[in-house]
């Protein structure tokens, strides 16, 4: 988290009048400078996780309360912190002194500013003395002479002190000090608290801030109570009820401390910037946020539905309101991929530990193309979206009309893998998709050319019976199977037979056929027909050439023949004489069943029928 960039705006003052600049600079922090003088000023690097009181110098990184002058046992509280027989002792946000969560990150630290009588190093109850802690740094480098510079911590009183007050301030110096726990260190500290109220809100962050010039060279400061005893103002807290407790500790004030800061007053911190709205394809993701700076935190998360407090957000952290809150991250710069329409919120803590809130709503749709199948050479149109900003990439160009396109034609042979990359406005890549196009033969319904059969013939009907097809005849009247694609049928009279074909992708077809029936074998025969005239043979059958007519005796009349099709269409016409036999040429009719018909010059006539393969 601690890595790159960051533009800084400062006010410039000159010859009286105001000029607002802009300097970007270009700044790589290393994890020990940065824009905030004081490290580990919000108690987050520890060497490890405690549960012991007033250990300060063992497990907080940076900070003393031996060294440079402090003075005695100041605790540290942490998440991690775990003691085994009292598992809250030192932990957030309940502890031995009370509830209470960092105002950044998971931990805090806590001194205090006044005990009496004091009850330390066998000192008898009966002497009036105060019990005060001071806690020391040593700054990232020394201040600048002449340099105006601000400082603020915050701090809030714990719950069980009867009292608060405004004796704690913060000290920078050039030098050491030399602290005694039972006297109060009676020093103009740079940054305090004195003469604006003792501060009694056990439940929020307080924060003591002020601007100061630098005298030169300093180089540490101090925490602790910097004020007389006599000049302390000390108020009841309404949170402890009751009358003053005998209970030294109860009449004690005691401060949780985070958030140390001192910084070049003319500096102002970027705010957060969570970024533009953007739209993204479902299974997409984007890149939130603007900057990454090397000493911010950042806290991206989503929230529960009925969360509003947004400023009790800003003043108090993250992590006082976690159960209405997701993390979903901590770095400037987040990827997300939600598969729904989200908001997401940046609470990013600036060097100075101020906050600011920013959100960004992803859209999310749906514009890629799932797995399908379709027919072979059917054209179809790819792709759920067309937005006119994004660039589309489908990879191959194989069978589509164009590729860069959100929704193109595609028309394929064969089966297909496409891979479709998008990106949006803001140069997020939105979609990787891949999508298989599987092509399959699809079969509609083909009942068959209409016909005429002689009574007591059977015809095969359909043109296809697929195993990936279901077929359905009707009605069913002489039909040999209602379920398969070619049935027989051999029907009596006069019928329409209707074939529905649902093909493997679920398209349903409808044919149909009708079938005309006539009785060859009385067709054209007639009382005044001579019984030697009724028997005849036709041969060969099928024919592809000649076809030849016998009768059992010779005719003694002359006549025509005339051959049709099933259509009805007459395509043969043949005079005869008076012969017992006739030939006929077939061999430029097509190949099909065919009705010939016999007529004498008497009036009588005669049917037979032939097949031309």
């Amino acid at each position: 988290m601690f890595n790159n960039k960051y533009s800084i705006v400062k006010f410039v003052i000159k010859k009286k009048k105001s000029f607002l600049v802009l300097f970007l600079n270009l700044f790589i922090f290393s994890g020990i400078y940065s824009q905030n003088y004081v490290p580990n000023g919000s108690f987050e690097s520890i060497k490890k996780c405690n549960y012991l009181a007033g250990q300060l110098d063992s497990v907080m990184n940076n900070w003393s309360d031996t060294k440079y002058g402090a003075c005695t046992s100041v605790d540290t509280y942490n998440k991690c912190y775990f003691n085994p027989s009292n598992p809250t002792y030192l932990s957030i946000p309940l502890n031995v002194f009370g509830y209470q969560f960092p105002k950044t990150g998971n931990g805090y630290s806590g001194l205090y500013t006044g005990l009496w009588p004091a009850i330390y190093m066998n000192r008898p109850d009966t002497i009036s003395a105060a019990w005060c802690e001071v806690m020391a740094v040593k700054l990232n480098q020394t201040l600048i002479q002449g340099k105006l510079y601000k400082g603020r911590f915050y701090v809030s009183l714990v719950d069980s002190c009867y009292f608060g007050g405004d004796g704690i301030g913060l000290f920078i110096s050039s030098d050491t000090m030399i602290c005694n726990p039972y006297t109060y260190a009676n020093i103009n500290a740079q940054i305090r608290q004195n003469g604006h109220g003792a501060i009694i809100d056990t439940s929020n962050w307080t924060a003591i801030i002020d601007t100061f010039t630098a005298v030169g060279s300093e180089l540490y400061i101090f925490i602790g109570p910097f004020t007389a005893d006599s000049a302390i103002n000390k108020l009841h807290n309404s949170g402890y009820p009751g009358p003053i407790p005998q209970n030294p500790f109860f009449k004690s004030i005691y401060y949780y401390i985070d958030d140390v800061a001192i910084w070049e007053a003319d500096t102002i911190p970027p705010l957060s910037m969570a970024g533009a709205d953007t739209t993204i394809c479902l299974g997409g993701k984007a890149i939130l946020g603007k900057h990454n700076y090397g000493d911010y935190y950042y806290e991206w998360f989503t929230k529960d539905s009925v969360f509003n407090n947004y400023s009790g957000l800003l003043q108090n952290g993250f992590i006082k309101y976690s159960n209405y809150l997701n993390l979903v991250g901590d770095s400037g710069f987040i990827s997300v991929s939600p598969t729904q329409t989200t908001t997401y919120y940046c609470l990013a803590t600036d060097f100075t530990y101020e906050k600011t809130l920013d959100s960004v709503t992803v859209y999310v749709v749906d514009c890629g193309q799932n797995d399908t199948t379709v027919c072979i050479e059917q054209a179809f149109i790819m792709g759920n979206s067309n937005n006119p900003n994004w660039n589309y990439k489908w990879s191959p160009p194989t069978f589509l009309n164009y590729d860069t396109i959100g929704q193109p034609l595609c028309s394929p042979t064969n089966d297909i893998s496409y891979s479709l990359i998008i990106i949006n406005s803001n140069n997020d890549t939105v979609s990787l998709d891949t999508v298989n196009i599987f092509v399959v033969n699809c079969y509609s319904a083909e009942a068959g050319l209409d016909t005429t059969l002689c009574l007591g013939d059977s015809i095969q009907i359909g043109s296809h019976n697929h195993s990936s097809c279901t077929y359905v005849w009707w009605p069913n009247q002489w039909l040999s199977d209602t379920s398969n694609g070619m049935p027989f049928a051999k029907p009596d009279t006069l019928i329409k037979y209707f074939l529905q074909v649902i093909d493997t992708l679920g398209n349903v077809s409808v044919d149909s056929i009708l079938i005309g029936i006539i009785d060859c074998d009385t067709v054209g025969i007639d009382a005044s027909t001579p019984l030697s005239v009724r028997r005849i043979r036709v041969y060969p059958n099928p024919a592809s050439g000649l076809i030849i007519i016998e009768f059992e005796e010779i005719l003694h009349q002359e006549g025509v023949i005339e051959i049709y099709n099933l259509t009805g269409q007459k395509v043969k016409y043949q005079k005869f004489d008076g012969k017992n036999f006739l030939q006929i040429n077939v061999k430029d009719l097509i190949s099909g069943l065919y009705l010939g018909k016999l007529i004498f010059r008497d009036g009588g006539s005669r049917s037979f029928k032939f097949v031309v393969d």
